[in-house]
């Protein structure tokens, strides 16, 4: 992946979180191979997805208007 400008890099440990704000929690649950396994704890109202689900919404939210 290219690292593209105002993205925060942090390496983590399995069991470790990262916290955003006061309400959003990552943790890093396992790791294999090259595949990491996250939790996200946030309030009921975030959103979350994945980043190739959020571009897509994104995407065909411009061809409606």
């Amino acid at each position: 992946m290219k690292h593209e400008k105002n993205w925060l890099v942090l390496g983590r440990k399995a069991q470790e979180e990262i916290c955003i704000g006061d309400e959003i929690r990552v943790k890093v649950v396992s790791k294999d191979g090259s595949t990491f396994r996250i939790a996200i704890h946030a309030p009921g109202g975030v959103k979350v997805l994945r980043g190739e689900l959020f571009d897509k919404s994104k995407t065909q939210k411009g061809t409606e208007q």
